[in-house]
């Protein structure tokens, strides 16, 4: 993996992260006919700069300015530049799945579906940097979250429960679990949360 010399390199260095993390679980995964897989959503923090990397439908999401941003979209079988690159690669789409198996269109792991088709499915990372803007009357929040939260709610409404919850007790930990139960209440699938927190009220 290249060496960090400054925030300028996140980029190179996430991606290196992300391809290295994926031989590794391939090889542990090869050894013991392990099936499973994960994606994942990163971010790198310097002050006010953001460098997020992302492989699958893990998502980034950011309220800045009063503004909720999406900073990635999820990579999923339907979106047209993912079906061309499964259907390059030789994949197929199938239910909305790809290899009819599985419904993120870039993983770790998942074993099967990579042996079915090399590079139908990869943990090639999207990577794109931000600049956290705010005004003075509030906080600006990034979460980081799995799909259990996003396929119960929208961005939108994650953000509305993490605000409400922080202007009430000023407490990350806080605001994020309260957020952990709601989309557990909607949705059997996992559920984890990061939230960070710029705030300038004194």
């Amino acid at each position: 993996m290249p060496g960090f010399e400054s925030f300028a390199d996140a980029p190179k260095i996430l991606n290196a992260a992300f391809l290295d993390s994926e031989a590794e679980f391939l090889e542990v995964a090869a050894q013991r006919g392990d099936t499973s897989g994960s994606c994942a959503v990163v971010a790198l923090i310097n002050g006010l700069n953001v460098t997020v990397a992302h492989a699958g439908d893990c998502r980034a999401v950011m309220k800045s300015n009063n503004k909720v941003i999406d900073l990635t979209a999820d990579h999923r079988p339907s979106v047209p530049s993912e079906k061309a690159r499964i259907k390059a690669a030789g994949g197929v789409i199938k239910g909305g799945r790809v290899q009819g198996v599985l419904a993120p269109s870039r993983s770790f792991g998942d074993l099967d579906v990579k042996l079915s088709c090399k590079d139908a499915v990869i943990a090639v990372p999207d990577i794109n940097s931000y600049r956290v803007e705010f005004d003075k009357s509030g906080s600006t929040f990034l979460v980081l979250a799995t799909d259990g939260v996003w396929d119960a709610m929208s961005s939108e409404k994650a953000m509305s429960v993490i605000a409400k919850s922080y202007a009430k007790n000023k407490n990350p930990a806080i605001a994020a679990s309260e957020l952990v139960e709601l989309a557990a209440s909607l949705n059997s699938d996992d559920v984890t949360v990061i939230l960070i927190v710029w705030s300038i009220e004194s």
